[in-house]
């Protein structure tokens, strides 16, 4: 579990906090109620809506040439019928200071 460990913890807390109750401010992992609910039906489903090119994001890093990237990328998904949907909605920065403490007990520490 994410309790046992700190640093997930810090993380699940820190993208609470600052994220809020939005996709990204939840659990990655999901909470024991939501895993617990879960049946092979229902992941089997979520596998088929979401993992498809429709959903992937692509990132590069380093000594290459972005204009090349683009065009590589934009081919590869155009052939996989990706960029017919436009459906994305950007967040809106979240502006000011947060603060949040917390305190219990581990198991694990680094």
């Amino acid at each position: 579990m994410t309790e046992d460990d700190p640093g997930d913890c810090v993380h699940d807390l820190f993208a609470h906090t600052m994220l809020g109750d939005t996709p990204l401010g939840r659990p990655v992992l999901g909470t024991v109620d939501t895993i617990n609910a879960l049946n092979r039906g229902q992941i089997a489903r979520f596998y088929k809506k979401h993992y498809d090119p429709t959903h992937l994001v692509v990132a590069a890093a380093g000594n290459v040439d972005h204009a090349t990237v683009v065009r590589q990328v934009r081919r590869a998904f155009e052939r996989a019928g990706a960029l017919s949907r436009t459906d994305a909605v950007p967040m809106a920065p979240r502006e000011g200071s947060r603060t949040l403490r917390t305190a219990g007990k581990v198991e694990l520490l680094n």
